[in-house]
């Protein structure tokens, strides 16, 4: 089935070509043929060759039925589709079954309605605009009210001449292509941020990247699409100085890329930190590994300083419980500081192995926390 671009190129072809032919009619499957060869799909790269000639037959045969349909639905004002042929005039199907908006239209309003957009003037973008304020929006369909803000929009991507117009038609698109799940309405927003970037508005670019972000999701987007607006959008938060927002979509953005490159979304260092942009995170790390390792010397043991001492643990020494786990909490936190006072050391073979661990992990818990502040506070 012909995307809605394709489709549109169709539409200007069929017309093109009504316009020249001599008793204003066209045969269907061979009009196809030749759009097929003068815009070829995508993979069809040589004319001249048998395959290529055989898969747009094919592909024409497959397609044909659907596009007609599509045409007596979208085109009867100006357009006849019948037995085989595509012809110029309003169908007696779309005479007899007109919808409200087309009741409502004068000649000149319906003519200005079904105008290809590159062949609108500055003037009749306007009008065209204050057509669809004024009774397309409020009479049409949703697919009538698509089609119309598409050719504003495609009109004002090639003019000069843009400005708050081009953005509300362009919201517009963007809403009414979500309405209809055409997964097309992400690229109208998308469009819309990037010239608010343009203007150097970079929190209205953000919140443009952020609804489409949420449109092409409903859409369901590849992760590609989603990492390229996300990235974007962290960086408009970035230079709008908005920081929450910043750090909330940098976390997106790194999880889409462990999706993209085939990994888990959670890594190590979303699990510590949030990829360093929270240190509390950290300090909730930190603590956890004090608690468990304060356990551990408590069961395995460790010795005071001096020639007699003796191991001291919840299984040995006449010490009472909550003097055990006092001193084996101060150790843990010395360990975990590697301040090594001295004061005590580990009690067996296992106790030193966790000693050494708490260390090691201290080092860096503490180093991720001091990255983790200064990206957070410092930025």
């Amino acid at each position: 089935m012909l995307d809605e671009q394709e489709y549109q190129e169709f539409v200007n072809y069929l017309k093109a070509e009504l316009a020249t032919s001599d008793h204003q009619e066209l045969n269907d499957f061979e009009l196809l043929i030749d759009f097929y060869r003068d815009y070829p799909p995508d993979g069809f790269d040589d004319p001249d060759s048998e395959f290529f000639k055989e898969e747009i037959e094919r592909r024409a045969r497959k397609e044909l039925e659907d596009l007609k349909e599509r045409l007596k639905k979208n085109e009867g004002a100006w357009l006849i589709v019948d037995n085989g042929k595509f012809k110029a005039g309003k169908s007696e199907e779309r005479l007899d079954n007109k919808s409200e908006l087309e009741r409502k239209l004068s000649q000149d309003e319906a003519n200005l309605l079904n105008k290809p957009f590159d062949e609108l003037e500055n003037g009749e973008r306007e009008a065209l605009l204050t057509l669809f304020d004024q009774k397309v929006s409020r009479l049409g369909t949703n697919d009538e009210k698509y089609r119309v803000i598409k050719t504003l929009c495609d009109s004002y991507k090639y003019s000069k001449e843009k400005g708050g117009v081009y953005l509300k038609a362009l919201k517009n698109a963007g809403n009414i292509a979500d309405d209809l799940a055409l997964g097309e309405g992400f690229k109208y927003y998308e469009t819309s941020a990037k010239i608010y970037r343009e203007n150097y508005d970079h929190d209205a670019s953000a919140e443009q990247f952020k609804l489409a972000i949420k449109s092409a999701k409903k859409t369901q987007k590849s992760s590609t699409v989603l990492l390229t607006l996300t990235r974007s959008m962290r960086i408009q938060y970035e230079l709008a100085g908005d920081e929450d927002n910043a750090s909330i979509a940098f976390l997106s953005e790194k999880k889409l890329e462990r999706k993209v490159n085939g990994k888990k979304q959670r890594g190590l260092l979303h699990c510590l930190s949030d990829y360093g942009q929270n240190p509390g995170k950290v300090v909730l790390w930190a603590m956890g590994l004090i608690v468990i390792c304060t356990l551990l010397y408590a069961l395995l043991g460790i010795v005071p300083s001096g020639s007699n001492a003796e191991t001291q643990s919840l299984f040995e020494g006449c010490l009472p419980w909550y003097v055990i786990l006092w001193d084996s909490l101060y150790f843990s936190i010395v360990t975990f500081t590697t301040l090594g006072y001295g004061d005590f050391s580990p009690g067996t073979g296992v106790s030193r192995l966790v000693a050494n661990l708490e260390s090691l992990l201290g080092l860096f818990l503490t180093s991720l926390f001091l990255v983790a502040l200064v990206r957070k506070y410092g930025r």
